[in-house]
């Protein structure tokens, strides 16, 4: 188990569905099977929007599992 001792229940699954959300969305991105128009408004990325939107979810994949792993606090 990676999960850090901190976790309830509660917590950890939250931090799995988050985990799950960012990696399928990164995934959509990466494979062109999703848009960063399906995630963001045009607004909230920069003049490269398609590995801005990819590198965005990464980035939430990433913290959450840092969350998984470091534990709540």
């Amino acid at each position: 188990m990676v999960a850090h001792a901190s976790h309830t229940t509660a917590s950890l699954a939250r931090a799995w569905n988050e985990l799950s959300g960012a990696v399928q969305d990164a995934h959509a991105l990466n494979e062109g099977t999703r848009r960063w128009p399906d995630f963001f408004d045009r607004a909230d990325l920069g003049s490269c929007p398609d590995a801005e939107a990819l590198e965005i979810k990464l980035g939430q994949a990433e913290r959450a599992w840092r969350l998984i792993t470091n534990g709540v606090g």
